[in-house]
């Protein structure tokens, strides 16, 4: 039996990089028993990775010292009889990639790299994707040998941000006989072009994600991650009926209610991801424990009652709990 019919309840500890330093793991694993935890969600790579790559260019925390973080949630996971989820991001990286390969890089019409909090954006149609991230894959495969992948910023820019890079510019160019749009207009042919292509050319990296695993590994799924409210992606920048009916397990993403919404939405959620997959084995949501509202920070917890009806309202869509922390 695969390990996504058996896990049922998945717990996240979204690790910071100081994590490398401080994280307790006996805390977990008390936590895990005493939550009947079926599988984690564990950091790995991408922006920051919590072991120490055999890349050199590949930034990992500064914290770790000898340690191997990764490694140890792996073995400790392993050893409670739970399935690994190793999670990436391949949205940005630090400055140290853009002076070393600034060709990876996401450019607005100025030709600066677009950014946010200090991180960098990486080009879905560049060797990040395309190289970096897949050899990424194939050393925690070698090495830790997870079940899955997961993934919340795999598409990369959103729909109002257009890549003026290099690579996109010829790509464009070739594949649809244009240049690329000035800038983001619905009314524009040339935007919907981009925006049909740049769909598309997502789609080629979840495809060549999942390839890259079951080379490694046969039984290794790339999982990415979608919004698990159906109704947003039309904005969104993936084929969501190409993703829910090519995989056997789904991670998505609605940490909490809206305020434009009750509990039921989690429920509708649940239903209507089922009803586009009906091949699907199951589906694990993101639900968080942190305060909702605006994010100033992530160190104190929702009231019990709203993080319990979110959770038990997603349960009666047929949503897995994905504890998330």
């Amino acid at each position: 039996m695969s390990w996504y019919q058996n896990t049922r309840r998945l717990s996240q500890c979204n690790l910071t990089e100081i994590d490398g330093r401080v994280c307790d793991l006996s805390v977990w694993k008390q936590y895990w028993k005493q939550n009947h935890i079926d599988g984690i969600v564990v950091n790995a790579s991408g922006i920051v990775s919590y072991f120490r790559s055999d890349d050199p260019s590949q930034y990992c925390s500064p914290y770790l010292g000898n340690r191997d973080l990764f490694g140890e949630f792996v073995q400790a996971g392993r050893e409670a009889g739970l399935s690994v989820i190793a999670r990436m991001d391949c949205s940005r990286t630090d400055i140290s990639l853009v002076r070393l390969h600034p060709d990876w890089f996401s450019l607005d019409s100025t030709g600066y790299p677009y950014s946010m909090d200090g991180r960098y954006f990486t080009c879905v149609n560049g060797d990040y994707y395309k190289k970096h991230i897949p050899a990424q894959m194939e050393e925690i495969i070698r090495r830790y040998h997870p079940d899955a992948f997961t993934d919340n910023s795999w598409q990369g820019l959103p729909a109002d941000r257009i890549c003026y890079c290099k690579v996109c510019r010829r790509q464009f160019k070739e594949e649809c006989g244009m240049e690329l749009p000035r800038a983001q207009d619905w009314k524009d042919p040339t935007y919907l072009r981009w925006l049909h292509w740049s769909i598309e050319c997502r789609m080629r990296n979840w495809r060549l994600f999942n390839t890259v695993t079951r080379k490694h590994d046969p039984d290794c799924l790339w999982l990415g991650m979608v919004n698990a409210d159906p109704v947003s992606v039309h904005c969104a920048m993936y084929d969501l009926h190409e993703i829910l009916q090519s995989s056997p397990f789904v991670m998505v993403d609605h940490q909490n209610r809206d305020a434009l919404n009750g509990f039921e939405q989690n429920i509708v959620n649940g239903l209507l991801l089922h009803e586009l997959g009906r091949k699907l084995t199951g589906i694990a949501e993101s639900m968080a424990r942190y305060a909702r509202g605006i994010y100033t920070f992530r160190r104190s917890a929702m009231p019990g009652n709203e993080a319990f009806l979110w959770s038990l309202c997603g349960i009666a869509g047929g949503l897995r709990p994905w504890l998330h922390i």
